[in-house]
């Protein structure tokens, strides 16, 4: 992924409520990262690679909050 690679994530809770994070993204097939997600992932499930969000922005329905 490219430097400039955005991702949003959209949570909607048992209550109805919304809730939208937003930031950049960073793809790490190999190194640290992935190791440490490889640790706390299930071993059914083979992990290609991890991908880090750096948040930037947090939304409660349509209220910008961060």
């Amino acid at each position: 992924m490219s430097g400039d690679a955005k991702a949003a994530l959209l949570y909607i809770a048992p209550e109805r409520e919304a809730y939208q994070i937003k930031g950049s993204v960073e793809h790490h097939p190999s190194g640290p990262v992935y190791d440490d997600m490889k640790s706390w992932l299930n071993p059914n499930y083979p992990g290609k690679s991890a991908v880090l969000v750096h948040v930037e922005e947090v939304y409660y329905g349509a209220e910008k909050v961060m």
